[in-house]
């Protein structure tokens, strides 16, 4: 077996794994000189393999402590067992994205794919054929090239290349007097089809015809730099065998950063472009203007006393001196987003024996079939572990102050919502003990909730009650953080706050991704009861985690969940002008027309508001599952939407349209399982006694 990882978790040699981007620090180490931990000596690293798999299956945390003592690189090992394993794991990323597979040297044909996690597979496939250019990029790769082709390396490839890259920035300025505002809020933007981008580029000499030429001398040069598949090992040995001869000359090439740009450019130009450029519609190019502000200092001179001299001191020499200033940044990106996963996605299955995806939230799996072009003859759709006498589903339509619940985007701005979604939260926070996960839409909705409970007062009643955790936006630290709601949930059972291991589950929802702060008030009370994670639905908490036994989490849903800016296929051209930055992942198949021939299935391909909803309810059903997992949990959730109620689920036969009744028969659900808990315990100690 193997594992297929990447650097940053797998290097252990200091002076890279230490820096902020460890793929580009190794390649440069690669192309400059020799890492000692990549020259083991073949007998220690087969004695060490050995040893690891004959106790038993292992991870990559054990594949790094194997191999540090030795010392040998991890990250190739990996790729060398990979060569001959049998059961090859890696992020399945590296399967979809043709530029991974590559490097990995991933062999696909006529083998078995398992995708565990596959909720996210229609993502994961878009953005595999996806790209998105930078004005930074296209310059720095020119300057490469351009060094490149003086010395007269590879020259008329690079004069191929450099011809390309001032065509796309001519595209890309000449329309930068059209791009479109749709908001105060939102980035300018224009926005091609694939056929009309087609039409643009062939008028700069990049159409498809020209392609050929370019994609020609790319490859010229990349073998030329390269001279074998596997480039990383021949540069290794390349550098090794020239600290055995003087004579060797250093030959200068390509840096790793332009080939890759390339590299990718022209597979998704190769997407686009493949059987009669068929999937031409399956693709938007929309250029942006990003305007950013870069801190400076302005540091003024001091003149020595003594002009004769004419020295001058720095300004480092006192502060009062330094004036910080913040400066703009605009800069243009040309983003080819595809809107198909069946792009990617059927290729790939089209190569593989069979596929098997896997996940609890897959459903509706019409949509899935539709949306990736490939049809799953075998299903299994199996029922919850938990009874049902363990769970309390319930919807409510209005809050404690009879303020009807309505996430809608234009609600979620008034004081009345924000503030009755507070209210709910402290009163499900004083009857549910220990810890409880309130799950939202979006970081919007989330910043705007902790903004208002703080001008409110609000926040403090909840931090009263229970310690206030707001999800990090940034997966760096997630762990300990979590540890740190673990360990006061904790806290309060050996408090005695609360008398035995049980789960309860309260929710909120709404539409986006993640914030990223705790409360001020971030140090335990002696009368908190445990803590309150809001988190946001798709985001850190409710992709990586559950949550055991011993937390009573109380989940409650407001609103339905959906994508970040999910747009209808009837709407992609307002998709860009709305929010043209956040919506590559989100733009769902198109059902014009002029759709390509791989999504032209009426039978199955979904309407705009079917997959919008589709989509929703994936999102929701993920959020809802962190808590209720195993067979002996409990717990209780709360859709607190008025919409819920309105149009009911068949699912669902709990439905409040008041605060105080789902008060009643949430207090009484708890009261009943916490008595059955306690009556469990007398009992297992009683055994034990008479055992």
């Amino acid at each position: 077996m193997s594992i297929l990882s990447s650097r940053k978790h797998t290097c252990i040699n200091p002076d890279i794994s230490s820096t902020p981007n460890v793929t580009d620090a190794c390649h440069n180490l690669l192309l400059s000189g020799v890492c000692t931990y990549d020259m083991p000596r073949k007998s220690d690293l087969s004695h060490a393999i050995n040893k690891l798999d004959r106790s038993g299956p292992w991870d990559i945390e054990d594949l790094v402590h194997a191999l540090t003592p030795l010392p040998s690189c991890p990250y190739f090992c990996s790729r060398s067992l990979a060569r001959s394993a049998d059961i090859i794991f890696c992020p399945y990323d590296y399967l979809l994205d043709p530029l991974n597979r590559s490097a990995t040297s991933l062999e696909v044909t006529n083998h078995v794919i398992i995708l565990d996690e596959a909720h996210n597979i229609e993502d994961a496939s878009r953005e595999a054929a996806s790209f998105t250019i930078t004005e930074h990029q296209l310059k720095n790769a020119r300057d490469d090239l351009e060094g490149l082709r003086i010395i007269g390396f590879e020259p008329e490839s690079c004069a191929t290349l450099i011809a390309m890259i001032d065509g796309i920035l001519r595209v890309m300025q000449l329309t930068l007097s059209r791009l479109v505002r749709a908001g105060e809020t939102t980035q300018p933007t224009q926005v091609w089809t694939g056929r009309e981008i087609c039409g643009l580029m062939a008028t700069v000499g990049l159409g498809p015809e020209q392609m050929i030429g370019q994609s020609n001398a790319y490859q010229k040069l990349s073998a030329s730099t390269m001279e074998n598949e596997n480039d990383e090992d021949w540069h290794r040995y390349k550098i090794r065998d020239a600290t055995h001869n003087s004579n060797n000359q250093f030959q200068p090439k390509p840096t790793h950063r332009t080939l890759h740009f390339f590299n990718a450019l022209f597979t998704v130009l190769n997407y686009m472009f493949r059987d009669n450029m068929c999937h031409l519609s399956d693709y938007r190019v929309v250029l942006v203007e990003t305007v950013g502000y870069e801190k400076q200092v302005d540091k003024e001179s001091i003149v020595d006393s003594n002009e004769s001299t004419g020295v001058k001191l720095d300004s480092w020499l006192t502060k009062k001196h330094v004036k910080p200033r913040f400066v703009e940044n605009r800069e243009l990106s040309l983003n080819f987003w595809c809107l198909n996963p069946s792009v990617v996605f059927s290729q790939l299955a089209s190569m593989a024996h069979c596929i098997i995806l896997m996940s609890g939230t897959l459903s509706p799996l019409d949509s899935l079939e539709a949306e990736l072009s490939v049809s799953f003859p075998l299903r299994l759709e199996a029922n919850h572990v938990i009874s049902s006498d363990r769970l309390l589903v319930t919807t409510l339509s209005h809050g404690p102050s009879g303020i009807r619940l309505c996430a809608t985007y234009q609600h979620q701005n008034t004081y009345t919502f924000q503030d009755e979604i507070g209210a709910i939260a402290v009163n499900a926070c004083r009857i549910v003990p220990g810890g409880v996960l309130c799950f939202l839409p979006s970081y919007n909705l989330l910043d705007k909730l902790v903004q208002r409970w703080e001008l409110t007062g609000l926040l403090n009643q909840l931090n009263a009650i229970k310690r206030v955790m707001i999800e990090p936006r940034s997966s760096i630290g997630l762990d300990d953080w979590l540890n740190e709601f673990y360990a006061s949930v904790n806290q309060t059972i050996l408090n005695g706050k609360i008398k035995s291991k049980r789960k309860s589950i309260n929710q909120t929802d709404n539409d986006d991704s993640i914030s990223s702060r705790t409360s001020k008030n971030n140090s335990p009370l002696s009368d908190q009861t445990g803590s309150i994670i809001l988190a946001v639905c798709r985001g850190k908490v409710q992709q990586k985690r559950e949550f055991n036994d011993a937390l009573h989490t109380s989940f409650s849903a407001k609103s339905i969940c959906t994508e970040n800016h999910v747009r209808s296929p009837s709407r992609n051209l307002n998709l860009s002008l709305e929010n043209a930055n956040d919506a590559n992942s989100t733009v769902e198949m198109p059902t014009s027309p002029d759709a390509s021939p791989s999504l032209l299935r009426p039978k199955k391909v979904l309407t705009g508001s079917e997959w919008y909803d589709a989509q929703a309810y994936r999102a929701l059903n993920q959020a809802l599952g962190r808590c209720i997992r195993h067979a002996n949990d409990w717990g209780s959730i709360l859709l607190a939407d008025a919409r819920f109620v309105e149009q009911p689920s068949r699912y669902i036969v709990n439905h409040h349209r008041s605060w105080s009744s789902l008060e009643s028969q949430l207090k009484s659900f708890i009261t009943s399982h916490e008595n059955q808990e306690k009556v469990e315990k007398q009992v297992e100690d009683l055994a034990e006694i008479f055992s």
